[in-house]
């Protein structure tokens, strides 16, 4: 009889751990509760940051940001959600105009990056062709 009361108390505690131990994993953005107006670029430039997001829709321009890192390493997060057509391309260039990070964007996508250049990052151009998709880009000095 003992011994079925401490597997009894057993298996209660048990399920109380694994019941309790248990939630939904959810990954959160700061752009979650944004909601961005159709071609229209939304964009922060900072010292050692810059962050730009378009909900794009059959959009073509070329965006052009000078930007202001300190260092020659830095991070490149980009993100392509809903995508249906047309490109995007990021590109980078050093304070000697040297394209030092090219990256097509061609279907939904998700990367986080760290590069060490030669020089310090200065500009940034974003392309856009018939894009339409949602479009997020972040660069920090690391």
């Amino acid at each position: 009889m003992k011994l079925i009361r401490i597997l009894l108390l057993f298996a209660a505690s048990f399920t109380l751990i694994t019941i309790s131990g248990c939630k939904k994993d959810s990954v959160s953005s700061p752009f979650d509760n944004v909601t961005l107006t159709e071609n229209a670029p939304t964009f922060s430039n900072g010292t050692n940051s810059f962050a730009f997001s378009i909900n794009a829709n059959n959009f073509t321009k070329i965006n052009e940001y000078i930007l202001n890192m300190n260092t020659q390493t830095i991070g490149i997060a980009i993100t392509v959600t809903n995508f249906s057509r047309g490109s995007a391309t990021l590109e980078l260039y050093s304070d000697t105009n040297v394209k030092v990070f090219s990256r097509n964007l061609s279907s939904n996508t998700a990367s986080s990056e760290t590069f060490t250049f030669d020089s310090r990052v200065t500009r940034t151009q974003i392309h856009f062709t018939n894009f339409t998709a949602t479009f997020n880009c972040a660069v920090t000095a690391k």
